[in-house]
């Protein structure tokens, strides 16, 4: 330290040399001096930096690592081994893909090495990992080259750790596809409720007007058509609002079941065959009901059970053009009652199978689907099902009909 003629504070330099005379002995000294105040001041502030930058590394909540060109660990912070689960020991001069899971194939370390020679790495992206405590986790990693004096150049990476956000965005996206869903089944479901009660409705104002003013003229014949037809759209009226009570109840859970031991054919079986005789004959269908075993007792809520089968025989009897419909009361082969409902209707695809029950769902849907139907019925079966611990399954192939199986699993 020196000071200036001024009175300023500098650093200075000093190379001294002897100078000796022809016997050796030193006689003079020559001193060479250099000005090294900004050197000091910037081996200073290096100083300070390395301070802050390791008091940074050494307290950061997010992971740290620092690895040379050829990809080997160099350095990792505290909070590099706890997100990783692995001790520095087991990090330091080795490769940094030791620190997850790796396949054979795995070609990250070689393009390391080739994107860092071309100072070519990304600043910032998102990764997932599989740690070796077979979790997996997604991380935010930022990277930058860094120098330290006259070294070679060495990359820095911040860990992240995301998966927390991932999963939420997952999780909104998630709701907002069931929101956009909800929203269509509304949509869909107002217009095929309005279909099904502005349809019937309209047949019974259109034959109700005819009858006003043409009753004398019409046939006996046509009377009875005409007759026929205001109680089939008056019945369909009734199903549809029968269906859409049922339906909220249960969605409301605010049904109460009455659970009793019945007899399944006099109560449910064949009460369900005479109620839909007519109708399938008045289509031109054979309605067969067969019986094939005595023990027909079980426990169950008998009202839930009957809509149940009234809405698959309903819709056999209007997805069968021609051909037969058949109900069996049977046991199978573990002795558990079953009830079987056969049709020769449309059938159904495979992919609609799976969203069967799915409320409001039709294989068909729109104005001009060829069948009416509010797509709630089935899904009101399934729910009644479970209710009365009854499983049930469903056999269909397009174009040769459907079966559905009932299997009571408390029999």
């Amino acid at each position: 330290i020196n000071k200036k003629k001024n009175g300023e504070i500098y650093y200075e330099e000093a190379i001294i040399t002897s100078i000796r005379n022809g016997e050796g002995i030193i006689t003079n000294f020559v001193a060479v001096k250099e000005d090294i105040t900004e050197k000091k001041k910037t081996a200073d502030q290096l100083i300070q930096s390395e301070e802050e930058f390791r008091a940074v590394w050494e307290s950061s909540v997010d992971a740290m690592r620092v690895v040379d060109e050829n990809g080997i660990i160099i350095n990792v912070n505290d909070a590099y081994c706890e997100l990783l689960g692995i001790t520095k020991d087991n990090l330091l001069g080795k490769p940094f893909n030791v620190s997850y899971v790796i396949t054979d194939e795995d070609k990250s370390l070689e393009r390391y090495k080739e994107k860092f020679k071309q100072r070519n790495i990304p600043k910032k992206f998102e990764n997932q990992i599989f740690l070796h405590s077979n979790d997996k986790i997604w991380v935010e990693l930022t990277n930058s080259f860094i120098e330290i004096g006259k070294e070679k150049p060495l990359l820095l990476t911040i860990f992240r750790n995301i998966t927390e956000q991932k999963k939420l965005i997952e999780d909104i996206t998630e709701a907002r596809k069931k929101a956009e869903a909800s929203d269509k089944l509304k949509s869909e479901f107002l217009a095929q409720i309005s279909h099904e009660i502005r349809s019937p409705l309209n047949v019974i104002v259109n034959y109700n007007s005819l009858l006003k003013i043409d009753y004398d003229s019409l046939t006996a014949e046509e009377r009875t058509d005409i007759f026929s037809g205001i109680t089939n759209s008056s019945q369909r009226i009734i199903r549809t609002i029968d269906l859409i009570l049922n339906s909220s109840e249960m969605q409301l859970g605010s049904y109460i079941p009455i659970f009793a031991k019945i007899n399944v054919y006099e109560k449910i079986v064949e009460k369900a065959f005479h109620e839909f005789r007519h109708l399938a004959e008045s289509r031109n269908l054979v309605l067969k009901l067969e019986k094939l075993t005595d023990k027909v007792s079980a426990k169950c809520d008998e009202y839930s059970l009957y809509q149940s089968v009234v809405n698959i025989i309903d819709n056999a009897i209007k997805y069968t053009k021609k051909g037969s419909i058949k109900i069996k009361l049977q046991r199978n082969e573990k002795k558990k009652l079953q009830i079987e409902i056969a049709d020769t209707g449309i059938g159904m695809s495979e992919e609609y199978l799976s969203r069967l029950f799915t409320p409001f769902s039709q294989e068909e849907t729109g104005y001009t689907r060829k069948f009416e139907g509010t797509g709630l019925g089935l899904s009101l079966v399934k729910k009644y099902c479970d209710l009365n611990n009854i499983v049930i399954d469903v056999k269909s192939k397009k174009g040769e009909g459907s079966t559905f199986t009932l299997t009571f699993e408390n029999s």
